[in-house]
């Protein structure tokens, strides 16, 4: 009994490790859009975004466009940094803001749609 009891909490221990988030080593390599910070709140530091409807036909945007917005789950080592390259947090965005969105080019979910970042900067 105490092996099957062991064998579990190795097999366990692993899926744990396997199923761990990696983060992109490089960031200036991901895939990028500007977006409109339209929504200040959400779950666990995520939030929408908006993506302007005369970008819905050009290309990253055309899969991403929704009128509902977009959803950005934060990954667990997500910044967000300002025009100045230091570090700021969600809340001192305001609705309005450009932000630069860096992204691995997935798109998780299509209701809604649903992009993880990996670095936010707020150009303007």
């Amino acid at each position: 009994m105490k092996k099957i009891a062991s064998f579990l909490i190795a097999a366990m221990m692993l899926f744990v490790c396997v199923s761990c988030e990696k983060e992109p080593e490089d960031l200036e390599s991901l895939d990028k859009i500007q977006v409109t910070y339209s929504i200040k709140n959400g779950t666990s530091g995520d939030f929408i975004v908006e993506i302007q409807e005369i970008l819905s036909h050009a290309e990253p945007y055309k899969s991403l466009y929704s009128p509902d917005g977009l959803y950005i789950k934060m990954s667990n080592k997500a910044k967000i940094y300002d025009e100045n390259g230091n570090e700021i947090k969600q809340k001192d965005l305001v609705i309005g803001d450009t932000l630069e969105i860096y992204y691995d080019g997935t798109l998780e979910s299509n209701s809604p749609k649903t992009i993880k970042a990996y670095k936010i900067v707020r150009i303007a």
